[in-house]
């Protein structure tokens, strides 16, 4: 849902900016071209009336289909990257949910966003400054431009550059995702009232059943091992199922494999009557229904 999201924003807001970022690229590369063809914008504005005069109007969105492409990538990549990237941090056992292990996730992320989105970036880049002579344009598409980039220069072509694509995109996904971060914090702290969750906390207070979330806290389990309690001599919780001695045994698949279906729901909870043999029917006892007693506190 995120990633959708994140993917329909960011192409929905590449379109919107896909004639200031042909502006950008012309008025960029113009200086790598001989003389007799630079166009010479004096500005922005200037150069969006002159393509709008001499080029038409549509031409404002030439390289609009890599250019939504690229953002849609570049959102994706950067959301599901991310956070796959922290919840390995967090179970790992070595970071702290805080700014140090966001701006590990973030780098990652910004990493693998670099690797996805460069071969869409320079066909956006190559389309948008590019020349037409004799009403012939040099590339066709994103794919001729990828397929004529491959044959005349190497599949590695399409990353070159690498480096401060990276440099640029990585500080970038850290202050966003750690503005995210805090923004987030803030609004929990200031707005809910209440603390946000680590994306490893259970909703009702406890560890999850899964095994990964329990790091072993003895001496003598080897570093990084995960799920190796010692509950008895010669008994370590990994060659036990899930659940199973934890905060809700009953829940676990060997409790509901050995144990009729109607105890797969038990909460140790006592009941407050008793089932009639002669009708079948439950009869509550007032007497044995639980009540929270509260004392009496005044004069103290």
């Amino acid at each position: 849902m995120k990633a959708g999201l994140g993917m329909a924003a960011g192409g929905i807001g590449s379109f919107v900016g896909t004639p200031a970022e042909l502006a950008l690229i012309r008025m960029t590369g113009d200086g790598r071209l001989p003389p007799d063809q630079r166009r010479n914008y004096k500005g922005v504005v200037n150069a969006l009336t002159r393509i709008t005069k001499e080029e038409g109007v549509l031409t404002l969105w030439r390289g609009c289909t890599p250019t939504v492409i690229r953002a849609m990538v570049v959102n994706a990549a950067q959301l599901a990257t991310y956070s796959q990237a922290k919840q390995a941090l967090l179970q790992s056992g070595k970071v702290q949910d805080g700014i140090f292990c966001h701006f590990l996730a973030s780098m990652i992320s910004g990493l693998a966003t670099t690797i996805a989105s460069m071969p869409v970036d320079i066909a956006k880049t190559r389309i948008q400054s590019m020349k037409v002579i004799d009403g012939k344009p040099e590339y066709k598409n994103a794919f001729d431009v990828w397929g004529k980039v491959i044959k005349n220069e190497g599949v590695f072509a399409l990353w070159k550059g690498f480096t401060p694509y990276y440099m640029r995109l990585g500080p970038h996904t850290v202050l966003t995702f750690i503005i995210l971060e805090q923004m987030n914090a803030a609004y929990y702290k200031y707005v809910l009232k209440q603390e946000m969750k680590s994306v490893l906390q259970s909703t009702r207070g406890v560890r999850s059943l899964n095994s990964t979330n329990f790091p072993a806290p003895w001496p003598f389990v080897k570093k990084g091992a995960f799920g190796q309690r010692k509950i008895g001599p010669m008994n370590y919780e990994k060659f036990k199922w899930p659940g199973q001695n934890r905060e809700f045994p009953e829940l676990s698949p060997k409790f509901q494999k050995l144990n009729p279906k109607e105890l797969h729901r038990y909460t140790g909870v006592q009941p407050d009557g008793f089932h009639d043999q002669r009708t079948g029917e439950f009869v509550p006892v007032k007497e044995m229904r639980s009540e929270l007693v509260v004392p009496n506190l005044d004069g103290f």
